[in-house]
């Protein structure tokens, strides 16, 4: 055989190649798990809505939309970054943290901790200062009430938002003898699932 005439079989197995791979692609969970393996960069498969966390934020905001919201507030902040490498199956993460030290949430100071995987804005944790004069916000104005089933302890589920607190625990006699940290945590459970991927 001459070699002029194998360069056309060699482009025909190659294209005949590209086609079975999109169609494996594009038919098959497989096909599409292998593919996507391959070209994993660590973000999201898919792209849910966002989801209101601590006012003004909502999940899926970048560090850098964040940060210039909490410049305009004139608030001080620290943010610290985290890589986590690609291990084997478990695709690679870029973490964020944004720190601010007296966040105002409802006329009440604490810290706000906001929590970022790959860009991507998917918990906010606010710390009060005075658990005491918390309390009745969460109770009054975001209507949360203590689980005596869960020691004291809050949770609401709503779609792919979920909201905790322990600041009902945290006034008690028993968390106060704990010396227990109040706080009140948004998540953005689609996020949160990547996050732990």
């Amino acid at each position: 055989m001459k070699k002029s005439s194998i360069i056309p079989w060699l482009l025909c197995i190659i294209l005949a190649l590209i086609v079975a791979g999109f169609i494996a692609y594009n038919w098959t969970d497989s096909g599409k798990a292998l593919i996507d393996r391959f070209l994993d960069q660590g973000s999201p498969q898919t792209v849910q809505a966002p989801v209101s966390l601590i006012p003004p934020f909502s999940s899926h905001a970048s560090v850098d939309s964040v940060r210039q919201v909490i410049e305009k507030q004139g608030k001080t902040f620290r943010v610290s970054e985290n890589f986590v490498p690609k291990i084997q199956n478990i695709p690679a993460k870029n973490l964020h943290t944004v720190t601010v030290e007296g966040y105002l949430h409802h006329d009440i100071p604490g810290e706000l901790i906001l929590e970022f995987l790959n860009d991507a804005l998917y918990e906010a944790a606010f710390y009060p200062y005075d658990a005491n004069a918390y309390a009745p916000v969460l109770r009054n104005r975001m209507g949360l009430r203590p689980d005596p089933r869960q020691n004291g302890r809050s949770e609401v589920l709503n779609g792919n938002l979920r909201i905790s607190s322990n600041v009902f625990l945290a006034v008690t006699k028993v968390g106060k003898s704990l010396n227990t940290r109040a706080y009140v945590i948004w998540q953005d459970r689609a996020l949160l699932k990547e996050r732990r991927r």
